[in-house]
C-alpha cells in the first residue's frame, strides 16, 4: 500500500522504479481518494500534488517483470 496525506498542494513526488520494486502506476488500485498515480514516459511514478488530500493506493501483488539485457 502507498498512502499520501497532504495539508495543501505541493509539487508531485517522483518515485523511481527501484523505489517501487517494479510496481507500475497502471496496476495501482486507488482504494481511497480521487487522484490516481501518474507514470511518466521515463517510468518514474509521480504521487500527485493536489491538496489538501488523502489517498490510499494498493499496489499490484505481482510486480512487473524486469527485462534483462
Amino acid at each position: 500500500m502507498l498512502v499520501r496525506a497532504s495539508r495543501r498542494a505541493h509539487r508531485p513526488v517522483p518515485l523511481p522504479p527501484e523505489v517501487l520494486l517494479g510496481y507500475r502506476a497502471t496496476s495501482a488500485a486507488l482504494l481511497y481518494g480521487q487522484v490516481p498515480l501518474r507514470e511518466r514516459p521515463d517510468g518514474v511514478v509521480e504521487v500527485p500534488g493536489e491538496g489538501p488530500s488523502f489517498e490510499v493506493w494498493e499496489l499490484d501483488t505481482a510486480p512487473a517483470q524486469r527485462q534483462v539485457s
